[in-house]
C-alpha cells in the first residue's frame, strides 16, 4: 500500500473514532434532560390513573347513597302497604318507580366496579413504570458525568494523531481528503470487495484494481472516494 494511502486510512479510522466519541458525548450531555423527561411523563400517567380512580371511587360512593335512599322509599311503601296508613296506589307506584331506580344504579355500580379493576390495574402498571424511570433517571444522572469524561478523554488523546497524520499528506491529498469528508456522507475511503467499491457499489475497472494491487492511489470514478484493498 502506498505510504499515503496508508496514511489516508489511519485518519479515516481516526476520524471514525472521533466521530463516536462525539456522538457518545452528546448523547451522555443529553441523557439526564432526556430521562428526565420520560421520568414526567411517566408520573403525569401515574396521576392520570390515580385521579380516575378517584374519581370512580366518588361516583361509587354517590351511587351507594342512590342505593341507600331508594331503598329506604322502598322500604317505606311496603310499611304503607302492609299497614294500610296511607295511599296503597301511591305507595305501588313509589315501590315500582324504587325498584326501576334501584336496577338501574346497580347497574351503574357494576360498571364502576368493572372500571376500577381495569383502573386499579392501570395504576400499578404506571406506578411500576415511574418507579423504573426514577431508578433510570437516578442511574444516568450519576453515569453520565463519568462517561462524558471519558469521551473527553479520548478525544483529547486522538486530536493530535489525527492532526498529525492530517498534516503529513500532500496539499492535494489532503484537500480531497477534507474535501469528501465535507461531503454528504462524510466518508473520504471505502474498501474493494469483490472488484466493487463498498462506497456506492460500483464495478471497479480491472486496470484500476491492479494499480491498486501496484501501490497507486486510486479513486473510485462512481464516488470519488479513495479506494482500500
Amino acid at each position: 500500500m502506498h505510504p499515503d494511502l496508508k496514511r489516508i486510512a489511519e485518519l479515516a479510522q481516526v476520524d471514525a473514532e472521533l466521530e463516536r466519541v462525539a456522538k457518545e458525548a452528546a448523547a451522555a450531555r443529553s441523557a439526564p434532560a432526556e430521562v428526565e423527561r420520560f421520568e414526567r411523563e411517566a408520573m403525569a400517567t401515574r396521576d392520570t390513573a390515580h385521579s380516575e380512580l378517584l374519581a370512580s371511587a366518588a361516583q361509587e360512593r354517590a351511587l351507594n347513597r342512590q342505593l341507600e335512599d331508594y331503598r329506604g322509599k322502598l322500604q317505606s311503601a311496603r310499611r304503607i302497604l302492609e299497614t294500610g296508613m296511607g295511599s296503597s296506589d301511591a305507595a305501588e307506584r313509589q315501590m315500582a318507580q324504587c325498584a326501576a331506580i334501584l336496577d338501574d344504579v346497580e347497574t351503574q355500580l357494576l360498571s364502576v366496579f368493572e372500571r376500577q379493576d381495569g383502573q386499579r390495574a392501570a395504576l400499578a402498571l404506571a406506578e411500576t413504570e415511574l418507579a423504573k424511570a426514577v431508578a433510570h433517571h437516578t442511574q444516568v444522572t450519576l453515569e453520565s458525568p463519568k462517561i462524558l469524561t471519558q469521551r473527553e478523554a479520548e478525544e483529547r488523546s486522538l486530536l493530535p494523531k489525527r492532526e498529525a497524520l492530517h498534516q503529513e499528506l500532500p496539499a492535494d491529498l489532503r484537500q480531497r481528503y477534507d474535501m469528501l469528508r465535507a461531503g454528504k456522507k462524510k466518508v473520504a475511503v471505502a474498501r474493494l470487495v469483490d472488484g466493487s467499491c463498498q462506497g456506492c457499489q460500483m464495478t471497479v475497472p480491472v486496470q484500476q484494481v491492479a494499480d491498486l494491487k501496484r501501490g497507486l492511489i486510486e479513486p473510485c470514478r462512481g464516488c470519488g472516494r479513495f479506494l482500500l484493498l
